[in-house]
């Protein structure tokens, strides 16, 4: 009975707290009003637009991410409208089962208390709201993982010999890895976890142990190479060298790397950090016992420095891969700090350290000196735990309205707009170095040129006469020149050539380039 309703509390507790968020993000975060958080939005949609119409994947349509992404937004997009912000609500629902899963996990090794902290530190850490907001992979195939890790730690922990489980989890981060690849980190940590999770270091190496490990891992790694086969087969012929191949060429984008990445973060999540090493420290020379508690993050960071180190190249967002298991480390530290405050903090100790109470027994006051200096201690961590949230709860205030009226506010945008749509009902075709003009415009791009970034032809000028021939071909009645991606496409001379032949311009300035065809009548 006390068991039942001790899990009732815990259900409420967790609806509760993911319901707090959700409005939080559906309300509050202006993910209608923008226009665009990042530019990969307008690629990613583009290609699902391209796609519904019937043009295959990495044939006609260029792409360097896995499919089943794709795959999700298109039906998404049928069912609940193929606008952004209908598109964004997708990786909102994404970022709530991360959340929730993550405090899952956070519940089993630390608590009810502690589980709702990380779910705060986690939101508020850098980009994860911003990135719960766009229309990328890295969310969706995070929350698949996260959820795949969580199912996994769940079946060791409970012990429920219910095979099924492990087959579900390996079949999701199957799933997770063919939204976005860095996800393969987790299989690692998944395996790491089935040999250590449950059982002593000094019963790993038994025989029977290590059969019954070996034949989980396999019946898991069955659910993983299923869901990542029936995926494979439906892109086939699956395009290997196109999709892993512009990840690891040579340096094409200066600075992008792994320092420079915890460089930008540091600002708002030093507290983490800063908690996290003191998690490390407190584990390996005070509290070896608690080592497992944070096994699987260190795993899992560890995995992380050896797939990005020579990755080309880390952007900001790839910083959740990261953040997660940091502020899962992070929360022993709390939860080492709370219990402590509640083990040591009593009558006996205010009183002598108040100096209400008089102890002339040297031993027995050292004693109390050394317990008074631990309380202080955990007392500092627990107050950094919650400031942090505090503190990038306010940072993410004041940014909230930034971002409400960035590019909203702009008159050249809504110029641009308005011109594209003036001449929309003549155009079967747009071609712009900027997707976003596209999606928000209802138009395609030809799917040959809806991809051109620097990933997929490096630092040659091969996409120049790409372009041209496209252009070509499908005589696109408008183009939009906005320097997103190629400073030098403006500039070029066989295109501006191009361009002055067959099209006049309607917006030419600094910042615009907005073409239309010639001896078309609008």
């Amino acid at each position: 009975m006390i068991l039942q309703k001790r899990l009732r509390i815990n259900l409420f507790l967790d609806i509760a707290t993911i319901s707090i968020v959700a409005m939080f993000l559906y309300f509050y975060m202006p993910y209608k009003e923008v226009i665009g958080f990042n530019t990969d939005e307008g690629l990613e949609l583009i290609k699902t637009f391209l796609f519904q119409k019937g043009y295959p994947l990495y044939q006609s349509i260029w792409s360097d991410q896995p499919p089943f992404y794709t795959y999700l937004l298109s039906i998404w997009t049928d069912v609940f409208g193929k606008s952004i912000a209908r598109a964004r609500e997708l990786t909102l629902l994404f970022s709530l089962i991360l959340l929730f899963t993550f405090k899952r996990i956070i519940f089993i090794y630390f608590g009810q208390l502690t589980s709702i902290l990380a779910v705060f530190i986690l939101l508020f850490s850098k980009d994860f709201i911003k990135l719960s907001s766009s229309v990328m992979q890295g969310i969706p195939s995070l929350s698949l993982g996260v959820l795949s890790l969580y199912l996994l730690i769940r079946f060791i922990n409970k012990n429920s010999g219910q095979k099924i489980n492990l087959i579900i989890s390996g079949f999701l981060l199957g799933l997770a890895i063919q939204i976005k690849f860095w996800v393969l980190i987790l299989i690692p940590v998944a395996i790491v976890t089935i040999f250590v999770e449950k059982d002593e270091f000094i019963n790993l190496f038994k025989i029977q142990k290590i059969k019954k490990n070996f034949f989980n891992v396999v019946i898991w790694l069955l659910g993983l190479l299923t869901s990542i086969g029936l995926v494979v087969w439906s892109a086939r012929p699956f395009p290997f060298k196109q999709l892993f191949m512009p990840h690891f060429q040579e340096k094409i984008y200066e600075n992008l790397d792994i320092p420079t990445m915890f460089k930008f973060a540091y600002g708002l999540d030093r507290i983490i950090f800063i908690l996290a090493f003191v998690s490390l420290f407190l584990a390996l020379f005070f509290e070896v016992s608690d080592f497992r508690k944070i096994f699987i993050p260190i795993i899992w960071l560890l995995s992380d420095f050896i797939l990005f180190w020579n990755h080309r190249p880390i952007w900001s967002h790839y910083y959740p891969m990261f953040s997660i298991p940091i502020v899962w480390l992070s929360c022993y530290s709390f939860w080492w700090g709370w219990k402590s405050l509640r083990v040591r903090l009593n009558w006996s100790t205010i009183s002598i350290f108040l100096g209400w109470k008089e102890n002339n027994s040297f031993p027995l006051a050292k004693i109390y000196q050394i317990k008074i200096l631990q309380i202080i201690i955990s007392a500092t961590i627990v107050f950094l735990s919650i400031f942090t949230t505090y503190r990038k709860f306010n940072y993410y205030s004041t940014n909230l309205n930034h971002w409400k009226t960035w590019k909203t506010a702009e008159p050249q945008w809504n110029q641009l707009i308005s011109s594209v749509l003036r001449y929309k009902d003549r155009s079967n075709w747009i071609y712009t170095d900027n997707s976003l003009v596209a999606i928000h415009t209802n138009l395609l791009i030809p799917p040959e040129v809806a991809v051109i970034t620097k990933k997929r032809f490096g630092k040659s000028d091969n996409y120049k006469q790409t372009l041209l021939e496209v252009m070509k071909i499908y005589k696109p009645e408008q183009v939009i020149l906005m320097n997103y991606f190629h400073r030098d496409l403006r500039s070029d001379p066989q295109i501006t050539s191009y361009l002055n032949t067959y099209y006049k311009p309607v917006i030419y300035n600094s910042e615009i380039h907005h073409y239309i065809l010639k001896n078309i009548e609008y």
